[in-house]
């Protein structure tokens, strides 16, 4: 259903009946994971005019990795993660099983 790098691959799909007997399928919730578990292979310095897809793709190679970085700061609002340049932002190896909590 989802790409190997989403951060949705492998969450469980449910499927909700609504009155009229409609099924709905849903992603089940996604827990982020704890920050102080994540490897950290780089802390990476915001450049005037980033946005955090663009540092994601100077990561990963891919602007749709900007989760990674989201996930690394713990933050409901990762649009400011980029407001200040030279704040630096912490590049986390990708998810194993081990990064996420129960």
């Amino acid at each position: 259903m989802f790409d190997e790098t989403s951060r949705y691959k492998d969450l469980p799909v449910a499927v909700h009946t609504d009155p009229r007997g409609v099924e709905h399928a849903y992603v089940t919730q996604r827990y982020l994971p704890d920050p102080a578990r994540l490897t950290v292979v780089a802390r990476v310095p915001v450049q005037p005019g980033d946005r955090l897809d663009i540092v994601a793709h100077r990561i990963y190679g891919a602007s749709d990795q900007y989760w990674r970085l989201a996930d690394a700061a713990l933050t409901s609002e990762p649009e400011r993660l980029t407001d200040v340049s030279g704040t630096l932002l912490k590049a986390p190896l990708a998810l194993s099983a081990g990064d996420r909590r129960d």
